[in-house]
């Protein structure tokens, strides 16, 4: 259910925590409240854990530049492939990954080993890899829970990517992505979509299960998809990136926020060169955290916010002005 898997990512949360309050993870960049938006090892903590991982055989290291599998001869559940630039690397071991619940890879992403090969992922992280990805057979992961393509060659997701029940999060940011499927609304248990640029699909208000979206231009071409979106009833963090050039209609000086929906939005982020944004009273009654960033530039110098009394839960602002070249 939706109240568990958010029980168990604040366990995962607390483990974090205890983790750098040890010294074992550091924390690069904290946001408003403390929690770390980005961690890193020191590189001798992370020698110990790759060495200890693999004589567990908690984790398999394919390394490139080595050009050998670090592993106990057993069955391969977690993969890790390093400096990835040739396919053979990974297909040499196809029999051994059938059994892969994880697969991320660095470099290269002629490294990826087929899809078809392993029918029990649950995680596939290919971001920032090189070089075309194929997809081929990536449906046919039914047990797939997490899909991190940012920063990659995809240009387009399978259409029938809404055979993946089990996907909880979707990531293509900055990909060649224009559109998602349509057959995304499906994803009764998706929770995380990072859509980047790519045009969300019609009906996404029926995706009841989104905790977080991240996406570009609602208001491109066909109008503002933002009732919709203010219909997503356990919505709790939306980030939107404007572009002011595109939005057409009423809304081209200023975009609203009214009284009716994002009833658990706690934490709203609005980044580019949108005119202005009002919220009106009784507007976003949970949002606790408010962050606008503007560019400056626009022709009719109508950039501002308005009506942050209104918002009455609201614990952290920031609102940022910066030129636009």
């Amino acid at each position: 259910s939706l109240m568990h898997a958010m029980q168990q990512e604040e366990t995962a949360r607390s483990y974090l925590t205890d983790l750098i309050s040890r010294n074992l993870i550091q924390a690069l960049h904290l946001r408003h409240d403390g929690t770390p938006s980005c961690c890193t090892l020191h590189p001798v903590i992370h020698d110990f854990i790759v060495v200890k991982s693999i004589e567990e055989n908690f984790v398999t290291v394919l390394d490139a530049k080595k050009e050998a599998l670090s592993t106990n001869n057993g069955t391969v559940r977690r993969l890790s492939l390093q400096n990835s630039v040739k396919q053979d690397l990974a297909g040499a071991r196809n029999d051994m990954i059938k059994h892969a619940r994880s697969v991320t890879v660095f470099g290269h992403a002629n490294g990826v080993p087929r899809l078809n090969d392993m029918s029990v992922l649950r995680v596939l992280d290919l971001e920032s890899c090189n070089g075309p990805v194929c997809l081929d057979g990536l449906c046919k992961l039914i047990l797939l829970r997490y899909l991190n393509l940012r920063g990659t060659d995809v240009s387009e997701l399978p259409a029938q990517i809404g055979e993946l029940r089990c996907l909880e999060t979707l990531d293509v940011r900055s990909t060649k992505v224009k559109e998602l499927p349509a057959s995304i609304v499906r994803l009764e248990k998706l929770m995380h979509l990072l859509a980047g640029n790519a045009k969300l699909p019609g009906e996404i208000s029926k995706m009841n299960g989104l905790l977080t979206l991240s996406c570009a231009n609602v208001w491109k071409n066909t109008g503002s998809v933002l009732p919709e979106l203010a219909d997503l009833a356990n919505l709790r963090e939306l980030e939107l990136f404007c572009d002011a050039s595109e939005i057409s209609g009423d809304n081209k000086t200023r975009v609203s926020f009214s009284s009716d929906g994002f009833k658990r939005l706690k934490q709203l982020s609005i980044q580019g060169s949108l005119p202005s944004v009002t919220f009106v009273n009784s507007s976003l009654r949970k949002v606790e955290v408010l962050e606008l960033k503007f560019e400056k530039g626009i022709s009719d110098g109508s950039n501002g916010v308005s009506g942050i009394e209104h918002l009455p839960s609201l614990k952290h602002v920031l609102i940022e002005f910066s030129q636009k070249d």
